[in-house]
């Protein structure tokens, strides 16, 4: 090796480390549970309670930190539960665990998560009549 010769100009820089656990991540699991990790954790500061909001497809979520309504966060280990959150995204046809990127957006005054999971996001089946599921002693 002491006889090579190299043209650093050639030579590129490794990439650095991938630092996702830095990141502000919500992941929401299929019974409902959602987490918090600590970057998202840190970053909410002490507001444990916010309005949720879910885009039609499932791909964002939205939380204000300024309006109580429905999700609350444990104040020790940043976990919520929200059974029908995660019925609606199953029945959308996502997979579990979900995991959303966090970003804070001041021009809503929101958290603004971006499922990480899916791409793209599952189709709407058309929507028709509900179904009525027969039961012993409905005289039908």
């Amino acid at each position: 090796m002491k006889d090579s010769a190299f043209d650093l100009s050639q030579f590129l820089d490794f990439p650095l480390p991938n630092k996702t656990h830095a990141l502000p991540r919500l992941s929401l699991g299929e019974k409902g549970s959602l987490y918090m990790n600590k970057a998202f954790f840190q970053a909410v500061g002490d507001v444990r309670d916010f309005k949720g909001k879910y885009s039609p497809d499932g791909r964002f979520l939205l939380l204000f930190p300024a309006e109580k309504g429905g999700v609350h966060f444990s104040p020790k280990g940043g976990t919520a539960k929200n059974r029908a959150l995660s019925a609606i995204l199953r029945d959308m046809g996502y997979a579990f665990p979900l995991l959303y990127a966090m970003e804070w957006r001041q021009d809503l005054n929101a958290w603004v998560g971006t499922c990480l999971e899916m791409s793209p996001p599952p189709e709407f089946p058309e929507r028709g009549k509900p179904r009525h599921t027969r039961r012993a002693g409905d005289g039908v």
